[in-house]
């Protein structure tokens, strides 16, 4: 199921629903996400321990391209007149790409595939 959200100067974006993205814009956020695993178990720990964190600028520009790859992913129409690509979001308003990013942050884990082992004792990699 899709969701409309509002955006600043009555814009608005289309969201799908996470497990109706298709492969080919899932896949290079579940890559990036899969590179980026040391610095959210840092991120993590320094959240935990209530320390501020410093983040390399090749970390944060990461993080920026994680962000872009979810929104084209999420969204599947909006308001403006040019396409959704990762070409594109940069030319979104900042204050329209600071709510597509708070709005798909939230569903961005939902793109993850599970890789944990299958629980069935059947399965090929064991419970």
């Amino acid at each position: 199921m899709s969701t409309k959200i509002t955006l600043p100067d009555d814009g608005w974006a289309l969201l799908r629903d996470p497990a109706k993205v298709p492969e080919r814009l899932r896949r290079p956020v579940t890559s990036l996400a899969t590179r980026l695993q040391p610095q959210i178990r840092a991120l993590q720990a320094v959240a935990d321990a209530e320390r501020d964190g410093d983040l390399t600028a090749d970390a944060v520009d990461r993080f920026e391209e994680l962000n872009d790859l979810a929104i084209v992913a999420l969204v599947a129409e909006w308001s403006y007149d040019f396409p959704i690509s990762v070409e594109t979001v940069g030319d979104l308003p900042g204050d329209a790409y600071d709510e597509l990013r708070r709005a798909t942050a939230k569903q961005a884990l939902a793109l993850i595939p599970d890789f944990s082992p299958d629980p069935d004792p059947a399965s090929p990699t064991g419970p």
